[in-house]
């Protein structure tokens, strides 16, 4: 007899993809006090239709063995700064669903104005004092007191291809404007935002230089097979060398310590040279810990231990009035193992206290307003937010278990909500559902820090509107389609970010 309420989840990032974390099933993975977990497996079975005498069917054979995973995370913090503080428990989880992790410098705005704006999520800003380039998190409009931006570091790597320090109060420019700051910019949030790759960092052996940059093909020699295409200038045309890893997308296989890999011209195809590996394990070829993840989940239940690998998945973000705001993930995995074992003992769970959707923010605007001030606030009960990844498998007969891996094939965002009906005067809902406006959002969950999460809808479209009843009030039951805003905007993975304030 196994009780529901005995079981422990556990979460561990992998370092190749597929290949069972050697932290799973150990306290330092099993902090999550997960909500309603859930472990199952479904075995795809061949039926072995014949014809004979008898009508009795042949035992069926068994296939490739798919497995699922679902529970819920309460979205809390505890006090620390952005850079060093224990992240939220849906950290590692978040980005396995396909998110990237970013640490973000808060720019206090003087005057409040951002001329030739607004500043759209995933804007490139460089300040003019000191050559610094970051990418800017979330939305921003005249009348925001600071923005949030990124130097897009990865490990020791920028892939911004610059590492100049931030310095105090200057003019910043974009492109087709600017604006200026007081102050020295502050690491004092984490942002998360969608990504469409999966990276891996790639480090080289001392003493093989070789001139690299974005967009070189990487052929591994040895028996993984591995392909892999250069993600990033590495400091621009500086070769790599042992303390320096290169970001990677990896197209297919593997690569083992000490390889020797082929480096092709992204143009011409031309073979550049060869490189090797550096020689741990550690280093050599791993994944990104923040951008893409794929994890081991292991599900203790009660006496059983069932675990699964290469996992990623999809999050739906919800909240109702009164409660605290809930991660709800599921998972798709490759079959690891079903043991017997007990409990896992000596864990330190993450005992944040989740922020209640009480004094909470939720303002609307659309493109005919320009300025922070002007957003409108909804009185909503409840609302949901759907990442919609489309989760696959890569089938693959040399692989026991029949699957080589499982990847995000594409997203479709969507949020919903119910907010009071409301005269078109104060804003325009209807209209700009007819006319399929670009239409903003901003939700804040927490009052204070450090748990205090600014969910960003920078660009979305109402996609339908119904009627419904809350208590006697006619609410108008809305689903918003998120998406990258006009032909002119930045491209790509800017529909949704979320910001975990850490210092206000």
């Amino acid at each position: 007899m196994s009780l529901t309420r005995l079981q422990q989840l556990f979460i561990a990032q992998e370092r190749i993809e597929g290949t069972a974390s050697t932290s799973n099933f150990t306290a330092a993975a099993g902090k999550y006090l997960a909500i309603d977990p859930t472990m199952t497996f479904e075995v795809e079975t061949y039926q072995r239709d014949v014809a004979r005498e008898s009508f009795t069917p042949l035992s069926p054979l068994a296939g490739a063995v798919l497995g699922t995973c679902s529970f819920s995370l309460e979205a809390a913090a505890k006090t620390g700064t952005a850079a060093t503080s224990t992240r939220p428990a849906f950290d590692l989880p978040l980005i396995a669903c396909g998110f990237r992790r970013e640490l973000c410098y808060r720019i206090t705005l003087s005057p409040a104005t951002i001329t030739g704006g607004p500043l759209r999520h995933g804007t490139i800003i460089n300040q003019t004092l000191s050559g610094a380039t970051l990418y800017v998190v979330g939305d921003y409009y005249t009348g925001a007191p600071y923005i949030w931006a990124t130097k897009g570091e990865i490990g020791g790597t920028a892939y911004l291809a610059n590492s100049t320090a931030v310095t105090s109060g200057s003019a910043w420019t974009f492109t087709g404007g600017s604006f200026s700051s007081t102050g020295t910019p502050a690491v004092d949030a984490v942002g998360w935002f969608p990504s469409s790759v999966q990276l891996y960092a790639m480090t080289f052996a001392t003493g093989s230089p070789q001139t690299f940059a974005k967009g070189v093909t990487i052929v591994g020699q040895g028996s993984g097979n591995g392909v892999a295409v250069a993600y990033y200038n590495t400091g621009g045309t500086t070769p790599p060398t042992s303390s320096q890893s290169v970001i990677v997308r990896r197209l297919q296989g593997s690569f083992a310590i000490n390889e020797s890999v082929n480096l092709y011209d992204a143009d011409t195809g031309v073979l550049l040279g060869s490189v090797s590996l550096s020689s741990s394990v550690s280093t050599a070829f791993v994944q990104v810990g923040q951008v893409g993840a794929a994890v081991t989940i292991g599900l203790s239940k009660d006496g059983i231990r069932e675990s699964i690998v290469g996992a990623r998945g999809n999050v739906t973000i919800s909240g109702n009035i009164g409660e605290p705001m809930l991660m709800n993930f599921t998972f798709q995995g490759i079959k690891d193992a079903v043991v017997d074992s007990g409990a896992v003992s000596g864990i330190a769970y993450d005992d944040a206290t989740p922020p209640v959707l009480l004094g909470s923010t939720v303002s609307i605007g659309d493109d005919a307003i320009s300025s922070f001030g002007g957003q409108k606030t909804l009185c909503t009960s409840t609302f949901t937010a759907d990442m919609g990844n489309d989760i696959q498998y890569r089938r693959c007969m040399t692989a026991s278990t029949g699957i080589d891996g499982i990847y995000f094939n594409g997203r479709t965002p969507t949020l919903a909500m119910d907010p009071e009906l409301t005269q078109e005067v104060n804003f325009d809902l209807m209209a700009n559902y007819f006319a399929a406006n670009r239409v903003r959002m901003d939700v804040v969950a927490g009052v204070t820090a450090p748990s205090k999460f600014r969910l960003n809808f920078p660009s979305m479209a109402v996609q339908s509107i119904g009627q419904g009843d809350r208590n006697g009030l006619i609410v108008r039951d809305t689903s918003f389609a998120l998406h990258s805003g006009s032909s002119s905007s930045v491209s790509g993975d800017n529909e949704f970010a979320i910001i975990w304030d850490t210092g206000v």
